[in-house]
């Protein structure tokens, strides 16, 4: 079985690198929560949400329209593809990422059973 989810991992990885030039670079926020705390800004009062940045490649795929329903996914949704083997943080649903200057907000997220990718459910912020 370890030899099958190595296989797979390793396919995951060629794929997305193969598909390199159709992924684009985001910085993503992993949001730091503390319990019972949502951090603010004294001057301007807006909650702010502190993490680490990180630079990452992904690649975007709308949801299919018979999978659009209003209420769990939006018609602006996509999906967010990322190889786990490049990244070493595990996304959270508090999470964000910016591309071409829209900001990116995770909703769910889907870890697929090899572990070789994460599959993001995000929506404009």
């Amino acid at each position: 079985m370890a030899d099958l989810k190595g296989a797979v991992n390793a396919a995951s990885r060629k794929a997305l690198q193969a598909m390199d030039s159709v992924r684009d670079a985001a910085v993503y926020t992993s949001v730091s929560t503390t319990s019972g705390s949502t951090p603010y800004d004294p001057t301007t009062g807006v909650p702010t949400r502190p993490g680490t940045q990180h630079n990452i490649r992904l690649l975007f795929t709308s949801f299919r329209q018979n999978e659009v329903d209003g209420d769990v996914i939006k018609l602006n949704d996509r999906r967010a593809t990322i190889s786990a083997s490049e990244v070493t943080f595990v996304p959270k649903g508090a999470d964000f990422f910016t591309v071409d200057g829209v900001q990116w907000e995770v909703v769910r997220i889907k870890k697929e059973p090899s572990t070789s990718v994460f599959i993001l459910h995000v929506r404009p912020a």
